[in-house]
């Protein structure tokens, strides 16, 4: 996780915790705690429960937090060993301040689903914005076209439009500012926290 988006991170969830009052009153989640009003509460309410019961304890602001993740990744991972995908299904639920408002802060809007449901989604768009924003548009299109026989960026399938994206990444010269941190494609993936969470279903 790059450090915007350790910030973004404490921002959106600072923001689903007001907007849902997951805050800890006197030693107590907040009796008006909003639980179960969409199937995406009750997702993160059944796996902070479960969480809080392994703990022996009531359930906290923490473990929202960390019921979250579960609902959202299938498993409990702490946050810094969170992958582009792993993170992309959190904001589905946290909301991206773009995009997707968010199924826990607005559980009808269709954005949020559509990118909870088509995780895939997420990753083309990181991919078409890194190609149109961080590299040279001519550069882009003559090697799109030299390679696919086309310009139309739009036009390409998931698998082409990630070969081309790593393509443009491998080539300093393609890039708009070549000294900028580029963030691995492969981080989608994140195999340290794979290693370091195997057998671990929390």
């Amino acid at each position: 996780m790059t450090k915007a988006q350790e910030t973004m991170y404490w921002r959106r969830w600072g923001a689903v915790a007001r907007a849902n009052r997951w805050r800890m009153v006197k030693g107590r989640l907040d009796p008006e705690a909003v639980l179960g009003v969409s199937e995406a509460h009750l997702r993160v309410a059944t796996a902070a429960a479960a969480l809080a019961l392994q703990g022996h304890r009531g359930m906290t602001a923490e473990d929202l937090r960390h019921g979250c993740h579960v609902a959202a990744c299938g498993r409990d991972m702490g946050h810094g060993r969170m992958g582009n995908k792993e993170f992309d299904q959190v904001l589905n639920y946290w909301g991206d301040e773009r995009l997707v408002r968010g199924l826990l802060i607005e559980p009808l809007d269709l954005g949020s689903e559509i990118h909870r449901t088509n995780p895939g989604l997420k990753s083309r768009e990181r991919h078409l914005w890194f190609l149109r924003e961080e590299c040279l548009g001519g550069y882009v299109a003559s090697e799109c076209q030299r390679i696919y026989g086309t310009k139309d960026l739009e036009g390409l399938g998931d698998v082409e439009l990630a070969a081309l994206s790593n393509h443009m990444r491998k080539r300093p010269h393609a890039l708009k500012n070549p000294k900028a941190e580029i963030r691995d494609p492969k981080e989608d993936r994140n195999p340290k926290a794979e290693v370091e969470t195997a057998g671990n279903p929390f």
